[in-house]
């Protein structure tokens, strides 16, 4: 629940209706949403269009993830992540991924936490880029005091290499993963930079255009500005599928744009 009136009964969409650094944390931190424990037996991952946590496959090997798994709010890996891989000229498309460590057991997913940043694995999928950023919970009484890679015990990030490395392997068939770039606090900080500059670049237009939608406050006066924008990114999120647009749809339009506009709305 957020205090937004008056929508203050509805809940903002996980990537593009939070902010990436929350208000009033110190330099290196990020928020995170989590969606896997290292529990998990089943591949659960954030639906872009509804911003629901859905089943995304069972795992096929016995491999869990080695830390909470989740990803970065308004974050984008684009052009911008891709140009800091020297081995890929494109990124994968997603929200930029987070592996956080937390000695207390964390036993569901679907939350939002707070993160210290100390490193990331440059990881290559397929000739994308797909960087995992590495952190630890913030105020953990075991690794809260951590900054940098190099303060993680090795056995840490090997164990994450390793899993990255053969979580999609399938008997007889090549997988082409690289996972053996690892990087520190300083390096990992310019990647979620610029993944939070892919987002920009691919997604502000949207929050400008929820904004002013916001300032008008009207369904029916905005009808075909609402229109527009969700138009514009059921196609920047790659469906086909788009919305018809009666009035009661496009007072439920509105409502959602202020999800994906967030504090940026100002509203």
């Amino acid at each position: 629940m957020y205090t937004d009136e008056p929508f203050s009964a509805y809940r903002r969409h996980p990537w593009h209706g939070l902010e990436a650094i929350p208000d009033g944390v110190e330099p290196g931190i990020v928020r995170a949403y989590i969606e896997m424990l290292p529990s998990d037996t089943v591949k659960y991952e954030l639906d872009k269009n509804t911003g629901f946590l859905v089943v995304d496959r069972p795992q096929r090997t016995t491999a869990t993830p080695p830390a909470l798994y989740g990803f970065i709010p308004r974050t984008y890996c684009a052009e911008e992540v891709a140009a800091r891989c020297a081995h890929a000229d494109i990124a994968d498309g997603d929200p930029l991924d987070i592996c956080i460590f937390s000695e207390r057991l964390i036993t569901r997913a679907d939350i939002l936490l707070n993160a210290r940043v100390v490193g990331g694995i440059q990881m290559i999928d397929e000739g994308e880029a797909d960087d995992k950023i590495i952190a630890v919970l913030e105020g953990d009484n075991i690794w809260g005091d951590v900054n940098d890679i190099k303060d993680l015990p090795p056995i840490k990030t090997e164990r994450l290499q390793h899993y990255f490395s053969t979580y999609k392997m399938i008997p007889g068939k090549n997988v082409e993963i690289r996972v053996d770039g690892v990087y520190g606090r300083d390096e990992a900080l310019k990647v979620i930079a610029a993944s939070q500059k892919d987002y920009q670049n691919h997604y502000g237009h949207l929050l400008q255009k929820a904004s002013a939608i916001c300032l008008g406050r009207s369904p029916l006066n905005n009808s075909k500005l609402i229109q527009d924008c969700y138009q514009q990114l059921f196609a920047a999120q790659g469906t086909c599928r788009a919305p018809r647009f009666g009035a009661q749809v496009l007072a439920g339009l509105e409502m959602a744009l202020w999800d994906i506009a967030g504090k940026a709305a100002g509203c």
